[in-house]
């Protein structure tokens, strides 16, 4: 799904994905081939998806620009609904402002009776929130990232590293995904997590977190604040584990005339989500914009975590 050159809001189809089960909503014209409000082929799935672009969502459309999001989602909701034969010769019309896709050529679409086995039997991905907050800000930043990831499918383990129990080690080491997080303190991470860090070195002697998804977020009160050292330690700590890094994959905010303190994004980070909270603020102070974006993060790693475990699923039950 693209936008069309010309016309505000006019939406051009092509051949790409089924729109049955993906969580987008598109306001505009619905067209097809320069034809507005019809479309041509078969393979259309008689149902109707209601949608709504969360924080978390907006950035990863197929097709639609990546550029920065305002986090305030209320003016981008609707339906997507499917298109019905008209004229008995073919055409499919869209409904309301919205248009759907049809199915690539030579793949035919999933039976509802095959895609809700693969539902029961697809198991849901594991990510656990592993942080340490100095006064309180981080810990909003790590609750925002375990909303993002639970609304998003996952089963969310949530651990402060200063106190990591039995339990919560055995948590980790199942965990399909890791999302490190801390403050920025002297040019990078707390020593609080620093000592969680060191503390892992018998599994990076095992190998336990191999192959496992990770990725970071920080805190800091300047704006920059050499945040990017902690989310480069991030990423070092993980590489040394062997785990597979996940970047925040949004576009930087804030950065021209027309943009927005209210951005997605607004520090323009990429490596993971920065936050910054003035020094003299309390827990009420951490910018909305920085908890959507961290909600965003936890969600972003969740699709990729369960696109990981599906696929080892789906291959194990072919050996």
């Amino acid at each position: 799904m693209k936008a069309a050159a010309g016309g505000a809001g006019a939406l051009v189809s092509q051949p790409a994905y089924p729109v049955t089960g993906m969580d987008v909503t598109v306001t505009g014209t619905a067209s097809c081939g320069g034809q507005a409000g019809s479309s041509r082929g078969s393979g259309f799935r008689n149902d109707t998806t209601v949608a709504k672009i969360t924080p978390a969502r907006l950035g990863r459309l197929p097709g639609i620009p990546t550029g920065p999001k305002h986090f305030d989602s209320s003016k981008t909701t609707g339906r997507i609904t499917q298109p019905t034969p008209v004229n008995g010769a073919g055409d499919l019309k869209g409904t309301g402002s919205t248009k759907a896709t049809a199915p690539p050529p030579n793949i035919p679409a999933l039976d509802p009776q095959e895609q809700t086995m693969s539902e029961q039997t697809s198991p849901r991905p594991t990510v656990a929130v592993a942080y340490h907050s100095g006064y309180g800000h981080t810990a909003v930043l790590a609750e925002a990232v375990r909303r993002g990831a639970s609304d998003a499918g996952a089963d969310v383990t949530f651990v402060d590293v200063t106190a990591v129990t039995d339990e919560q080690w055995h948590r980790l080491d199942a965990a399909d995904a890791i999302i490190f997080g801390s403050p920025t303190y002297m040019g990078g991470a707390s020593s609080g997590f620093h000592a969680f860090a060191e503390a892992t070195s018998g599994r990076w002697a095992e190998g336990r977190w191999a192959d496992k998804l990770a990725a970071g977020f920080t805190n800091s009160a300047s704006k920059s604040g050499d945040k990017n050292n902690t989310l480069a330690f991030f990423a070092a700590f993980a590489a040394q584990h062997q785990m597979l890094w996940v970047s925040l994959g949004l576009a930087p905010g804030w950065n021209s005339s027309s943009a927005s303190e209210h951005d997605l994004n607004r520090l323009g980070y990429w490596g993971g989500a920065g936050a910054q909270t003035p020094l003299d603020g309390g827990v009420d102070t951490v910018h909305k914009a920085d908890i959507a974006t961290a909600e965003h993060l936890g969600a972003r790693v969740t699709r990729q975590a369960a696109l990981i475990s599906a696929g080892r699923h789906a291959l194990a039950g072919t050996v």
